[in-house]
């Protein structure tokens, strides 16, 4: 597990889920950036990477009368990171795209990453997992990464 500051950006998402379940089953839409910060280790050569740019959120939440959440996102994010021993700069692109339906809480959001390495040191992905318990409330953010 690797540490990551993330928490703003679930709040985001998870704060359209609470306030339509708190609401009518209309539905609920987000257009929103804010900012994208943290760090994660290159899995290939063990160099932690840190980054921060901006993530993009357009997303509508409905619960429906049987208490499902229908979720469908479409957010972008433009982010760059360093890394500490080598200083390579890294682009780290992405999108999580996702039209959804999933019993209410808890839940999971994952959102797989390439940090590309523009520099010697290899390039590897980051999957950032946004755990949320029964109540709304994020619990946790854990990653996995790979090198290919």
């Amino acid at each position: 597990m690797h540490s990551v500051s993330l928490s703003r950006i679930v709040r985001t998402t998870i704060m359209g889920l609470v306030l339509t379940a708190a609401m009518s089953a209309s539905a609920q839409m987000v257009n929103t950036e804010v900012p994208y910060s943290g760090s994660t280790v290159n899995p290939c050569n063990g160099e932690t990477v840190s980054f921060s740019g901006s993530m993009h959120f357009h997303e509508k939440t409905q619960i429906s009368s049987d208490g499902r959440i229908h979720f469908v996102a479409n957010d972008t994010f433009n982010v760059t990171g360093n890394g500490s021993a080598t200083a390579t700069r890294y682009n780290i692109t992405g999108t999580m795209q996702s039209n959804s339906k999933f019993p209410s809480f808890p839940i999971k959001f994952r959102q797989r990453s390439r940090f590309v390495s523009t520099g010697s040191a290899p390039s590897f992905y980051t999957t950032f997992v946004f755990h949320v318990n029964g109540n709304g409330v994020q619990t946790a953010v854990t990653t996995e990464s790979s090198c290919n």
